[in-house]
């Protein structure tokens, strides 16, 4: 029986190639922070809620020894995928239909695993079956990367989120659902005074204001779906612990070690605490971090809490500088 259709279906998501999820990438992240990650010219793939291919296609045509596997619910972003990927004659990619949850040992083990924009839309089953995937079917030295909104940033959108699905989630049909939305941040936009003394109004009335620009698929499937929950990223090295998975960095490496702080800032932290996964949330505090993009390892494994540029050649370093920073 075929799968119903999704949100996806009805409103494509507007997705893209993702730099800092190349192989590459979290390679040379790796390599950084003391591992010895899957050599890039003949490693396995895969993208859990891979949409279109639009990330993984390039992938496997920058890398012709390589095998790439995607798998997401909608049944037309993967037929346009396959398409894509028929059109240019690639053979070591495969685009399925499968939900995350009936993933098993038959689809093997993979070096690089990628699930970026799942994490904080899926629910609990759902996260958990992410780690278990990294834990089982990850290679040992493998590197895995999940992207997932976290807090403190994500406090007002959260707000601003619960409010506009409140409104639209009275309607069954997604593009009504996103023009209630609309109707609503107008609505919001126009009714918040935003030199208002309140911090909390002015800044309901920039995330509003914010939010109404965005396109219709950024809408519905960032705000409204049914579930979207951020994280503290604390809780969340925690929960990738508890499946025998270690943080190793973040995929952008410039918001970990160049926060707008001052010497005595980061000296202060420094006397905080030693422990990495400490700092790195003091650091989200700080910043008022919104999204991460994280690389995990097997437990097994022993990351350097600090980089290491000597492991690096100079191209390596260069490249790493050239991926945008940010949250």
């Amino acid at each position: 029986m075929p799968n119903e259709p999704t949100s996806y279906d009805v409103v494509p998501y507007e997705s893209r190639c993702f730099v800092e999820t190349h192989p590459d990438n979290l390679a040379t992240i790796a390599t950084l922070f003391g591992l010895d990650p899957p050599a890039i010219d003949r490693c396995r793939v895969l993208e859990l809620g891979c949409s279109h291919g639009s990330n993984l296609i390039p992938m496997a045509s920058a890398l012709p020894g390589s095998t790439f596997l995607g798998i997401d619910l909608s049944a037309a972003q993967i037929a346009e995928g396959q398409k894509t990927a028929a059109a240019r004659g690639l053979t070591n990619i495969q685009l399925k239909v499968l939900n995350i949850l009936d993933v098993d040992e038959s689809l093997g083990r993979f070096d690089y695993i990628v699930c970026h924009g799942v994490y904080s839309w899926v629910p609990p089953a759902v996260q958990d079956k992410i780690f278990d995937i990294c834990a089982t079917q990850m290679t040992p030295n493998g590197i895995a990367f999940i992207s997932y909104n976290t807090y403190p940033g994500w406090f007002i959108k959260k707000v601003v989120r619960d409010m506009i699905y409140y409104h639209a989630s009275q309607f069954a049909e997604p593009l009504e659902r996103v023009r209630q939305a609309r109707w609503f941040l107008e609505y919001l936009a126009r009714s918040v005074v935003p030199e208002s003394t309140s911090s909390y109004e002015g800044n309901l009335h920039s995330a509003a204001v914010a939010l109404r620009e965005q396109s219709d698929s950024y809408l519905l499937h960032e705000f409204l779906d049914d579930f979207v929950q951020p994280i503290y990223f604390h809780e969340f090295a925690a929960k990738a612990a508890a499946w025998k998975l270690r943080y190793v960095a973040d995929a952008r490496i410039p918001p970990m070690y160049t926060a707008d702080l001052s010497p005595e800032a980061i000296q202060t932290l420094g006397q905080l605490t030693h422990d990495p996964i400490r700092s790195e949330q003091y650091l989200d505090f700080l910043r008022r971090q919104s999204f991460r993009r994280s690389l995990l390892c097997h437990a097994t494994l022993n990351p350097s809490p600090r980089p290491l540029p000597d492991r690096l050649t100079p191209q390596q370093l260069h490249k790493l500088r050239a991926i945008p920073s940010g949250g």
